[in-house]
């Protein structure tokens, strides 16, 4: 009789409980069974309620008043269609995703003739962080995003 047919069954005998000890031994269990999965999955259900909680949220934007600013583009992108591909809940949810299994995200602003026309997620994965410490990359930046995907940087 396996573990969880000693929980189920409803006798008490001395020889059929189960102590503290081989429930935890059960569970600590790598490369077997439930045990090895049940905290994968339970980190990745958390993140998916997480994400998915802040992604349905509404963004406001503020000046230094307090006042809510309405006319503001990056504002406008977020809140209706970030880029032709995404929702608004779907690249929030993208997102928060990211800053809370890579510990950052991501996002490119894409330009067109001086306005702002997409917001393009990136793979954390992909980014490196080069910190320019000596001044050799740029003069004018302390550190710079590099992104590399498929060979190309």
């Amino acid at each position: 009789m396996g573990i969880f047919g000693r929980f189920l069954n409803k006798e008490t005998d001395k020889e059929k409980t189960v102590s503290l000890s081989e429930i935890n031994e059960y569970f600590r269990r790598k490369g077997e069974g439930v045990g090895s999965d049940l905290s994968e999955v339970t980190y990745f259900t958390c993140l998916k309620v997480l994400s998915e909680s802040l992604g349905k949220l509404s963004i406001h934007l503020k000046d230094g008043d307090g006042n809510k600013v309405k006319d503001n583009e990056v504002l406008e992108l977020l809140a209706l269609r970030p880029n032709p591909f995404m929702s608004s809940v779907t690249f929030k949810t993208l997102m928060e995703f990211n800053r809370n299994h890579y510990g950052n995200a991501y996002a490119y602003l894409k330009y067109k003739k001086g306005s702002l026309v997409s917001i393009v997620p990136f793979k954390p994965q992909n980014m490196s962080i080069l910190v320019n410490n000596t001044r050799d990359i740029t003069v004018d930046f302390s550190h710079v995003y590099q992104y590399t995907e498929g060979g190309r940087t």
